[in-house]
């Protein structure tokens, strides 16, 4: 196949045969037609694009990370993104093993959202420059930290290793799910993880979600509410 993407003048063949070396190889992986495909081409990097043909989706980081399949996750991303004056139409790429989700934007580049606790970091919108698109997103596949991945418990400890060793790995399509999910309150801990299938834990957990903007590494928390309702005064969380 031809490959779109290019990383410091060279193709992306190569990036991507090491960054699936190194963060994978991929876990129960499934090949993506070209029919979802198609529609992204030119709203995502090319270097997305060339992933998903290459090597469809599946999980990376033993399974901490898992690629999206193009659109399945459209409708959580609408929940989350719809109406905004500066990300709508951000995309899902992948979740992480507990829920987090690594997304991207046409305008601002990389997305993350923590769902359960309603925080997107959109580095793009709240900083300076970024790097091209597609090195730029092959850094977050590759190199995203493992806390990522992770969710810690009223403890503030760690639950990832303990879920599956608890439960089993995953599979594609499922997440370690935490019931209630945060927003209703009540304990979160290791007895109160389950897997489910990642599509329906996600609807529960943004439906009870007021989403904000952070940039935390910059110091600024709860910049404004994200979404249809983006326009709303914010809650004035912190001095």
């Amino acid at each position: 196949m031809e490959f779109l993407s290019r990383i410091d003048g060279r193709s992306g063949e190569a990036a991507l045969a090491e960054m699936t070396a190194t963060a994978g190889p991929l876990l129960d992986p499934a090949a993506v037609p070209e029919d979802r495909i198609a529609p992204r081409v030119g709203t995502v990097p090319d270097l997305l694009v060339d992933l998903w043909r290459a090597y469809g989706v599946g999980g990376l980081h033993d399974g901490g990370l898992w690629l999206a399949r193009p659109g399945a996750l459209d409708p959580i991303a609408a929940a989350i993104f719809g109406g905004d004056p500066d990300l709508d139409g951000t995309v899902i790429v992948a979740w992480a093993a507990m829920g987090n989700l690594l997304c991207w934007s046409p305008r601002h580049g990389p997305v993350l959202v923590v769902p359960a606790f309603g925080a997107v970091q959109a580095p793009g919108l709240t900083g300076g420059p970024r790097p091209p698109a597609d090195a730029d997103l092959l850094h977050h596949l590759a190199e995203i930290h493992p806390f990522f991945f992770d969710r810690t418990d009223d403890a503030d400890e760690p639950m990832l290793e303990r879920a599956r060793a608890r439960l089993r790995p995953l599979r594609y399509g499922e997440v370690y799910a935490v019931r209630p999910v945060q927003a209703l309150g009540g304990p979160q801990g290791i007895e109160q993880v389950g897997i489910e299938p990642v599509d329906e834990y996600l609807i529960d957990v943004v439906a009870g979600v007021r989403f904000q903007l952070q940039d935390y590494e910059n110091g600024r928390y709860n910049i404004r509410f994200v979404g249809a309702r983006a326009g709303e005064p914010r809650p004035r969380v912190r001095p």
